[in-house]
């Protein structure tokens, strides 16, 4: 009897370690099987925590709007993202280490200051406004997919845009959920702006600097001023080292100008104030009429044998430089003809961006931009055209080369600074 007793105490040992085994196991298979489910609660949370971070970086979420110079501000301090592990411990939380996620927001954008950084622990803001994106899930059609592993999901959804993507979350030892990779950079925007040629390229008797180009230097005298030989090389020089300038530079865009000059002569009976319109009205009032006619009927110059042409209309006076370009506001008899006004105190760089504005850029500050574009546009290109004031150091940005037709396409960040047609 106590034999048997003691063989029903062991079996009856042995079977309640089993079955505390067995629920031990059924209790991590459950633990188990909670961390592997995926809802679409959790992905939209996945999905708004990268949105958010797409803002933060891409479209200046924590600029200073009041700010109107370009340079580096910290985040206020009463923001949340003023202190800047919190941006770091949200982009933990959302992408897999090796996403290369971190590394592109903290570079964005390419070869350009980057948009927020770590200052001394703080979050530091550079504005770039022509950063913008707006093609995010649109969570009413997200759903979640499982794969052959338990520990990767798939997200499918339709952006706000329309477009079909779908991104891995996969689980980690700590029970956290992570992106393979951000909605940016799987759905990057468009990169370049191409409604081109713009409006005022392709226009007038200066149309591009394809073919050759006849460069008329019209000498005006009137009842006061004569212009002298002195007078006509001082002209010369000054166009033609502009010109020279200009050839150099158009070289990265695969331009070689063909340039050729004639000189040609008008004399005015009468005093020639120095307004740009007092040239208009003078030649108005000649058998002429328009520069356009000036230059068909003169016998000294044959049009036939160029594709382009334009006037640089020198005089002793000091006249207002000015440049005449053909649009919907101006009168195209007027203007076709395209000329140049120079003074006695015209320099070689005058002339290098009046030829640009002949070809459709345009001098910054005329178009209406608010006081931080233009700080932006002179932070990005301090050697522009418009910028600058040395022809030593004269670049062409990307803005203007877009806008006088050198290049047709324009990378979409500065497309704002286009001014408005």
């Amino acid at each position: 009897m106590l034999l048997l007793a003691l063989v029903l105490g062991l079996s009856s040992c042995n079977k309640g370690e089993e079955d505390s085994l067995d629920e031990s196991s059924e209790a991590q298979t459950e633990s188990s099987s909670e961390q592997s489910a995926f809802t679409v609660k959790q992905a939209e949370q996945l999905l708004e925590q990268d949105k958010l971070l797409t803002e933060i970086f891409i479209c200046n979420y924590l600029r200073d709007v009041t700010s109107v110079k370009a340079e580096r501000t910290l985040v206020s301090a009463d923001n949340k993202y003023a202190d800047f592990s919190e941006i770091e411990k949200l982009i933990g939380n959302t992408y897999l280490q090796d996403s290369g996620d971190k590394e592109f927001f903290m570079s964005y954008p390419e070869n350009q200051e980057p948009s927020v950084v770590s200052q001394d622990g703080k979050t530091s803001v550079f504005c770039h406004i022509g950063s913008n994106y707006n093609d995010y899930a649109d969570y009413s059609t997200l759903s979640v997919l499982d794969t052959d592993d338990e520990k990767v999901k798939e997200l499918s959804f339709s952006t706000l845009l329309g477009k079909e993507l779908t991104v891995k979350a996969f689980l980690q030892e700590d029970g956290k959920w992570l992106l393979e990779k951000g909605i940016y950079r799987l759905n990057p925007p468009q990169t370049d702006y191409t409604e081109s040629p713009w409006g005022k390229t392709n226009v007038g008797s200066l149309k591009n600097l394809s073919g050759k180009t006849l460069v008329i230097k019209l000498f005006v005298s009137d009842k006061d001023t004569e212009i002298t030989p002195a007078d006509e090389t001082f002209f010369h020089q000054r166009i033609e080292s502009a010109l020279q300038s200009l050839t150099q530079d158009l070289s990265q865009f695969g331009i070689t100008p063909d340039f050729e000059y004639e000189s040609t002569y008008f004399e005015h009976k009468k005093t020639l104030g120095n307004r740009a319109i007092d040239f208009d009205m003078m030649l108005a009032q000649t058998t002429f009429g328009t520069l356009e006619n000036f230059a068909r009927d003169n016998t000294d110059l044959d049009l036939s044998k160029y594709d382009n042409y334009f006037f640089v209309v020198c005089t002793k006076n000091d006249m207002e430089l000015s440049v005449g370009v053909f649009d919907k506001t101006e009168e195209k008899d007027l203007y076709f003809g395209e000329r140049i006004l120079t003074g006695a105190s015209v320099t070689d760089l005058d002339i290098y961006k009046s030829v640009l504005c002949l070809l459709g850029a345009d001098l910054r500050g005329e178009d209406g931009a608010d006081k931080y574009t233009e700080a932006l546009y002179k932070f990005y290109f301090p050697n522009d055209f418009a910028v600058t004031k040395d022809l030593t150091t004269v670049e062409i940005s990307p803005v203007t080369a877009y806008m006088c037709g050198f290049t047709d396409k324009l990378n979409f960040l500065y497309k704002t600074f286009l001014p408005r047609k």
